[in-house]
């Protein structure tokens, strides 16, 4: 999977599952349900994948080509924070100057312009 995600893009943020292969996180942080993943086919990654999880920035991330613009997993206060109702938003949007952010685990998808 880390080859077909290099192969895909070059702009990375960390996420959980990211923190939680890699071992850089607990798995009595994540639900039972995606915690059991931990213990199957990921966990039998070459060192180097579980290296490059293990280095990928945490968000927000920004890049240079894309002024204005944002990535993060959670908010852009919390990697971790998830995004499930327009209020858990609010603050974290309205707190960040960049008019554009791109949220990688979040419940709610949507646009505000």
């Amino acid at each position: 999977m880390v080859a077909k995600a290099q192969s895909l893009g070059h702009v990375f943020v960390r996420g959980n599952h990211d923190k939680a292969v890699s071992g850089l996180m607990n798995l009595e942080e994540f639900n039972p349900v995606a915690g059991w993943r931990r213990s199957g086919p990921a966990t039998n990654s070459r060192p180097k994948n579980l290296d490059w999880l293990r280095e990928l920035p945490q968000g927000p991330i920004r890049v240079e080509e894309l002024p204005g613009i944002q990535f993060v997993h959670g908010s852009a206060l919390d990697e971790d924070e998830y995004m499930v109702s327009a209020r858990d938003a609010i603050e974290p949007l309205i707190t960040n100057q960049v008019p554009v952010t791109f949220f990688g685990h979040t419940h709610l998808q949507g646009a505000s312009c």
